[in-house]
């Protein structure tokens, strides 16, 4: 969102630093890939030169069914 984006009531918001971003797009059944999609998203990282920030860095999952 944009900054100063108003939060509707009942929700909560984090300002998150300016920062690079990494998205990885893993498809393949939920039981194969449910525990292991920030080890995937990690390596594939890792392949292309970046390095994941445990200190500083936020990492969520989003689920497309």
């Amino acid at each position: 969102m944009k900054p100063n984006t108003p939060v509707p009531e009942g929700f909560i918001h984090r300002d998150v630093p300016t920062s690079t971003v990494a998205i990885g797009w893993i498809q393949g059944l939920e039981k194969d890939i449910y525990l292991v999609s920030h080890e995937l998203t990690q390596k594939e990282m890792e392949k292309r030169g970046y390095k994941f920030d445990e200190k500083g860095s936020w990492c969520w999952d989003t689920f497309f069914i």
